[in-house]
């Protein structure tokens, strides 16, 4: 045995049944086709190598990930050449089973085997039509920059994963393998470095964006929720009737039969011209609905596999009846030895996405005579009998369905990802000036988003913390529920937050501690263009503080440092800021100021500091409070008298309307 980066070949001893091929062996042969993969634990279930469905129960990782690898798409055609790369693709998947494994027994998990199964599927197109075998193929350097340049260009995660197969195939003893993988030239290790930096942070997506992504998917869930009726039963009659919609001589059998049913209009807006392309417009539905899922809640991607339909908690007031809270229960992985009970805080707008959601797995368990219930949500489409790689049926209604595989990579591009303007990088160099944005290709302008489920958990904690970063007034309104129940879960001041760290662990990536990483992240940029790069005359005992370092300074401050430096203490805990609506406040203890005397308390707070702008706006809304007021009337007087005494400070700073 031998470790090799980050792949160990595990060696058996000759006659061993866990590997089909012999360690005393220097020849390579294809193993029999009753060699046994995997079998269940109570030894019920065997998985043989000749079968095209392999069931390796020991290897699930997450709720998500299945159990499950289907490999019997030949890549066209049914010739003797293309049924052997079937063969050469398992043996290729059975080596990285058995022999290339992670670390020492640590076999590789389902998620990279089905990965990696995939990228094989693709590969073997490219054998089909180029007259080739997977070995040989594999083996010729010539093929392998085919590969890469014209068959999986378009996919970055793809040219990932045939860069790393390769690498580890290369360790791989012929005797194993039956070919020497051929390697291609990867990035230097020094830009693998930078890349490895610069994608440890994730990119908070630059509020228009954002907007529009939201949008986006409000919109496909309105349209197809208006529409569902029928396209429930449009659905049951193509899944019931297989002559319903289909004729290869009518081709426009398939929109009479939608004009019938009243659904012409909608599947032309979608460009649904076969059952193909509907079963794959219902899986875009489902990528909308989980994405908001993941917006209005924080859940990571395996976490929101787990909901099922019965996963939305609603917490209603005693008398009135009316929602009070809501959570999304359902079930974590990460870090934890087994699957652990959890649950979300979310608002009002995860109601349409889950019941769009419920809606579409229900009517996939119906088609199949299966009772709904409380069944997982989003499972693979792939399940309805007209859509392309149809599913087994038999794994519908158990704990481990085949999940649906919502990547925005394949998805967005039906929704019109919106592209990256100039005002978007300078958000992206204010939220992050460490980073040279416009160094890397990826963000150049005119270029759609490169979205990713992490910058959607990052940016739903950076803007639900009411900051300055949200300047649009409609993503504010979007947001404001959201907002409202995270600040009062996940915060830093909130009663719950010690609770929820105390349950998250060592787990970095809760979203408890996403949300206060952001909460100081923003507080941070808040701090440093509210105070440090004011053009404004800052008054009050912190402002008075703020002029007189900046008058000590002899030269002008770098924003990136001083938004590092601020970030820094604040981590500390040397610093606080909130904003107020007069300026801002650095003290961390609950304020009576305000309380008892309004934001003229601020004025002589050794905390405060007040910009004169905010003065000025502030009197603009106690001057429309005064004009609402019945005159003489009690509520008259006394905001009469706050608005004097405003416009009094605003004069012993020298203020001019």
């Amino acid at each position: 045995m031998r470790a090799a980066r980050s792949t160990f070949i595990q060696e058996y001893l000759p006659g061993s049944v866990e590997s089909p091929w012999s360690s005393d062996s220097e020849d390579f042969s294809y193993p029999d086709p009753m060699f046994i993969v995997s079998r269940s634990v109570d030894g019920r279930h065997i998985t043989y190598f000749y079968q095209d469905t392999w069931k390796l129960h020991f290897l699930s990782e997450t709720l998500k990930t299945n159990d499950t690898l289907h490999v019997a798409s030949s890549g066209g055609g049914s010739s003797s050449r293309e049924e052997l790369n079937v063969v050469q693709s398992k043996c290729v998947i059975l080596v990285l089973l058995k022999h290339a494994l992670k670390s020492a027994g640590v076999p590789l998990g389902i998620a990279s085997l089905n990965r990696y199964n995939i990228l094989l599927a693709r590969i073997r197109e490219y054998c089909y039509k180029s007259k080739l075998t997977v070995h040989q193929a594999l083996s010729d350097p010539h093929h392998i920059e085919e590969i890469f340049n014209k068959w999986i260009n378009e996919s970055k995660s793809k040219i990932i994963d045939l860069e790393a197969l390769l690498i580890k195939l290369s360790y791989v003893p012929f005797r194993y393998l039956g070919f020497k993988p051929a390697l291609r030239r990867v990035v230097s290790k020094s830009n693998r470095s930078q890349k490895a930096k610069s994608y440890a942070q994730t990119a908070v997506i630059p509020p228009s964006i954002y907007f529009q992504l939201l949008n986006n998917y409000k919109a496909v869930l309105d349209k197809f929720s208006s529409s569902f009726e029928g396209i429930r039963h449009f659905v049951l009659r193509a899944s019931s009737d297989k002559k319903f919609a289909r004729n290869k001589i009518r081709a426009g059998i398939f929109m009479e039969c939608a004009s019938d049913m009243g659904l012409a209009e909608y599947f032309k807006s979608y460009n649904v011209g076969s059952l193909k392309s509907l079963s794959k417009h219902i899986g875009m539905v489902q990528y909308c609905c989980i994405m908001l899922i993941y917006i209005f809640s924080g859940m990571r991607n395996s976490e929101a596999y787990s909901l099922g339909g019965k996963s939305l908690k609603r917490i209603t007031d005693g008398e009135s009846g009316a929602v009070k809270r809501r959570f999304l229960l359902g079930i974590t992985t990460k870090l934890k030895a087994r699957p652990t009970p959890a649950k979300w805080v979310t608002s009002v707008d995860v109601e349409t996405p889950f019941s769009v959601a419920c809606k579409i797995a229900a009517l996939i368990y119906n088609v199949h005579g299966i009772d709904f219930n409380s069944q997982p949500i989003f499972i693979a489409i792939s399940y309805l009998p007209f859509s392309p790689g149809l599913a087994v049926p038999d794994s519908l209604g158990s704990k481990r369905p085949i999940w649906g595989d919502f990547d925005p990579e394949y998805y967005e591009p039906m929704l019109n990802t919106p592209l990256i303007s100039e005002a978007d990088i300078c958000v992206l160099e204010s939220i992050t000036p460490t980073r040279m944005w416009r160094g890397e290709q990826e963000y150049s302008i005119g270029k759609k988003w490169p979205l990713s489920i992490h910058q959607i958990r990052r940016s739903t904690a950076v803007y639900a913390i009411r900051s300055g970063l949200v300047s649009l007034p409609a993503l504010k309104m979007m947001l404001q529920h959201i907002t409202i129940e995270m600040s009062i879960y996940y915060s830093r001041g909130s009663s719950f937050a010690p609770d929820l760290l105390k349950e998250a662990g060592n787990d970095k990536d809760a979203f408890v501690n996403v949300y206060q990483s952001a909460e100081l992240q923003v507080r941070s940029w808040q701090y440093a263009n509210e105070f440090i790069f004011s053009d404004e005359v800052l008054h009050g005992p912190h402002g008075i503080w703020l002029r007189g370092k900046a008058k000590a300074l002899r030269e002008p401050i770098k924003y990136a440092e001083a938004l590092e430096q601020t970030l820094a203490r604040m981590k500390k805990g040397e610093l606080f800021y909130q904003p107020t609506v007069v300026g801002g406040c650095i003290s961390t203890e609950a304020c009576h100021k305000r309380i008892s005397v309004n934001f003229l308390g601020c004025d002589g707070c050794k905390s405060a500091a007040i910009k004169p702008s905010k003065v000025l706006k502030l009197i603009e809304v106690q001057e429309a409070l005064v004009s609402t007021c019945e005159l003489d009337s009690p509520e008259f007087n006394a905001e009469n008298q706050t608005l004097f005494e405003l416009k009094e400070f605003s004069e012993t700073m020298k203020v001019v309307g």
